[in-house]
């Protein structure tokens, strides 16, 4: 049986190699992929909304894949 300290480094080793990039090509969603549009473009969510012409709120529900447009 493994002590505590060899139980936690087990655990960490086994999540890094179960680990999932969300943010790889393969996982982003839509709205992962606005948010980082939004945030490499320096707006602000009222920013863009304001710019696309829809509500703040449409916006976030986007952004957190609650709806898509």
């Amino acid at each position: 049986m493994l002590g505590n300290e060899d139980q936690v480094e087990h655990f960490i080793t086994t999540m890094k190699q179960n680990e999932i990039n969300w943010y790889s090509g393969e996982t982003t969603t839509f709205g992962d992929r606005l948010a980082g549009a939004r945030e490499a473009s320096g707006m602000t969510q009222r920013q863009l909304a304001k710019n696309l012409g829809i509500k703040l709120s449409t916006l976030k529900n986007w952004e957190h894949d609650v709806s898509e447009p």
